[in-house]
């Protein structure tokens, strides 16, 4: 299962090579065990983010206990941070939709991002060798970095703050590897950009959507 808690600071495929950093980001896919992770900080105005399990909904509260395989789901307005067991952390975006998977299993685990942004930590204990985000183009597999990925149904976006990630186009195959300050761009059917440091309003744009007050 996942909790909620307190806040923490697909069109590609993003694979994280070794790095060290003191904050981990991670979603949980679900395990047959107990709480995986839990929202830590979700707005105020609880409506505007829900999850979703075996096709019933509710609304997210603070120390909800969350299973791999939910799915949270964002509005316009709405944004939360979920602490996984294993001390990752990941922040949700407005207008997203996240499957949940278990970063702290020993065969790794994915985050499905359906759309929208989310922002990453992972935990330096991480220990699978396969752990990140995929969306509809690409999948983000890292360990112990800091990243965001932003999701549309034919284009992916991917920012590395902290540490190496390496990017793959899924289904051109075609790879990137990103060092912290750069991004990429991934279309449906185009390899990823080459890597080039983001500009300063860019990166201050998926730093306010992934942070919360």
């Amino acid at each position: 299962a996942l909790r909620l808690g307190p806040q923490a600071p697909p069109l590609l495929s993003c694979g994280r090579r070794s790095s060290q950093t003191r904050r981990s980001d991670e979603l949980c896919r679900r395990n047959d065990q107990s709480a995986a992770a839990r929202p830590l900080h979700p707005r105020p105005d609880t409506r505007d983010v829900f999850f979703v399990r075996e096709g019933a909904s509710a609304l997210l509260q603070p120390g909800e206990d969350l299973a791999a395989a939910d799915r949270v789901v964002t509005a316009a307005n709405g944004k939360v941070v979920i602490r996984f067991e294993n001390g990752s952390l990941c922040t949700i975006g407005p207008d997203s939709e996240l499957l949940l998977a278990d970063l702290g299993a020993q065969h790794g685990g994915w985050l499905d991002l359906v759309h929208g942004i989310v922002r990453l930590i992972l935990s330096p204990g991480t220990r699978a060798a396969e752990s990140g985000v995929r969306t509809r183009a690409a999948v983000a597999s890292v360990r112990s970095t800091e990243f965001v990925v932003d999701a549309r149904l034919d284009h992916a976006a991917v920012f590395v703050a902290r540490g190496t990630v390496t990017v793959t186009g899924r289904l051109t195959g075609a790879s990137v590897t990103l060092e912290a300050g750069e991004g990429t761009d991934v279309g449906l059917r185009e390899p990823p950009t080459p890597p080039k440091r983001w500009g300063d309003k860019r990166v201050q744009d998926v730093t306010a959507r992934t942070t919360l007050p």
